[in-house]
């Protein structure tokens, strides 16, 4: 998730290139709109995920292991790989308006995701070393692993680009 979310960073030599073809002199409204686009929804939608999250959780689910907590993640994580894929499609077939809808679509599920991963960790520990984990996913590996494949990311992804 934190790879797609920095990825239109390190490609920006090639969004700002199409759209200097399809709107001159507007790329940097453009390219910043992209991040605006995944921020909106995600100012009420954490909320109301996470009460879907607990609603459904509540359910007895024959695919789901932890009484369908793991259905709304699912949902969340088939959201970001469509607007993962709609932003490939519009980089593909130059349309920025298709990136734009993609970035949108991956903001549906983003943050998301995150409130139902906390409530996964939440269901495995109850009753065990809970504050430990939560310490330990919220903090010291999840930080580690993003700054580094930030770092891993820059080395490669700009020499494979496009």
């Amino acid at each position: 998730m934190f790879y797609c979310t920095d990825i239109p960073s390190l490609i920006k030599a090639e969004i700002t290139k199409l759209i200097e073809t399809k709107a001159p002199r507007k790329s940097e409204y453009y390219f910043n709109l992209m991040y605006s686009l995944y921020c909106f929804p995600n100012i009420l939608l954490p909320i109301m995920s996470g009460m879907l999250i607990d609603r459904i959780g509540k359910i007895d689910s024959k695919i789901a292991n932890f009484q369908g907590y793991n259905i709304p993640n699912i949902i969340f994580c088939g959201l970001i790989f469509l607007g993962n894929f709609i932003v490939y499609l519009g980089l593909r077939v130059e349309n920025v308006i298709l990136l734009l809808l993609g970035r949108f679509v991956y903001g549906l599920g983003g943050e998301s995701l995150a409130i139902g991963m906390s409530a996964l960790v939440v269901r495995w520990f109850k009753g065990k070393e809970l504050a430990f984990a939560q310490v330990n996913f919220r903090t010291n590996k999840a930080n580690l692993i993003r700054r580094l494949h930030s770092v891993l990311e820059d080395l490669e992804v700009s020499s494979i680009a496009l």
